[in-house]
């Protein structure tokens, strides 16, 4: 079991300093009558504990530890178990490491080759960003002696591929998807929701008098995440083609699918992008994903007023919108200019 560091504080009553410790699970009390001394007794204290740490921590019994401590308390705890499973794998087939300290930044550079051989950098260095996270603890916990991933340095990563798309773009990949396809497409470039969410769409979540959309989400692991945004026209038109289209063939029930494919039954999770590739293949476009609709509506927004494509995207922070404006440097000199002629106006 992991125990606190010792810690060192002034005593005021007893005109001493305190370190506190723990020694077989139990904690301990020392009394100093100089910092020097309780200081050099906190490092003895600090040796001993990581000697015994040192030549036993395994490192299974390390992920488990952070997994305990730390991944239960992120959304993608379950991803980071992939994540450990398939290194401790590898270290252990390819390079016969058991324990922390036999650990070397070589086994963890072979084994960033291997995943990029299968997956893209971007993936590689969130992989890596949670591993520096996992040894720089086992480190600070005495199960390991050195941090190896300390001296690995981030991956030069690809154009992203969730770049905005374009106007044209747009109406290229909708003419070339079938009609139902292209009915969902046209709701998330209005909307910005995410593609995910668009698929789940239920009719109790559309209310066309009000002309509103709700949008439920699992994101962040806080639970459900209920957001509701108005409907526009661009992106009320598909639902109300739907709704024209179904009102003669059958009746709808509030917990059915608003998207439905050609054989009437929901999306599976990669038909969109699959068909958004195939389109990008035929037209000889270049590579486009559907989450850059969401990022074209927030560089459409963000252009206008980054508060409300924060609104618009349904973001928390607005940092995370700040990510998807993408203003180009002319344009932003642009609106730095006009604001400044508005103030002078003012004035």
């Amino acid at each position: 079991m992991i125990q606190k560091d010792p810690t060192i504080r002034k005593d005021k009553s007893r005109d001493r300093w305190l370190l506190n410790y723990y020694e077989n699970g139990q904690r301990r009390k020392r009394y100093f009558k100089t910092k020097e001394l309780a200081e050099r007794e906190r490092k003895t204290v600090l040796a001993q504990r990581n000697a015994v740490h040192f030549d036993c921590a395994t490192i299974v019994d390390a992920i488990n530890e952070y997994r305990k401590l730390v991944s239960v308390k992120k959304a993608a705890g379950k991803l980071e178990r992939k994540y450990f499973i398939d290194l401790a794998q590898f270290l252990h087939d390819e390079c016969g490491r058991e324990l922390m300290d036999e650990i070397k930044p070589t086994d963890l550079i072979g084994y960033r080759n291997y995943r990029l051989e299968t997956v893209g950098a971007s993936m590689v260095n969130r992989e890596f960003s949670t591993f520096k996270h996992f040894f720089k603890k086992a480190k600070a916990w005495g199960l390991s002696s050195v941090n190896p991933a300390e001296s690995i340095e981030r991956m030069p990563e690809s154009e992203n591929p969730h770049q905005g798309w374009t106007y044209r773009e747009l109406e290229i990949i909708v003419a070339a998807v079938s009609p139902q396809m292209g009915r969902l497409i046209r709701f998330i470039a209005a909307t910005g929701c995410r593609p995910s969410e668009a698929k789940k769409i239920k009719w109790k979540d559309v209310d066309l008098t009000k002309m509103t959309v709700t949008f439920r989400s699992l994101k962040g692991g806080k639970g459900e995440l209920v957001d509701t945004i108005p409907l526009v026209d661009e992106g009320a038109d598909p639902i109300i083609e739907i709704a024209e289209l179904e009102r003669t063939r059958f009746k709808r029930k509030p917990d059915d699918y608003v998207f439905l494919n050609e054989e009437g039954y929901p999306f599976s999770r990669c038909a969109l992008s699959k068909a958004v590739q195939r389109a990008c293949d035929r037209q000889k476009l270049r590579a486009l994903v559907p989450y850059g609709l969401r990022h074209m509506v927030g560089e459409i927004y963000g252009a206008e007023n980054i508060e409300l494509a924060r609104r618009v995207l349904r973001h928390r922070s607005i940092r995370t919108t700040q990510r998807y404006t993408n203003l180009k440097l002319e344009t932003l000199r642009e609106k730095m200019t006009n604001v400044t002629q508005q103030r002078e106006g003012l004035g």
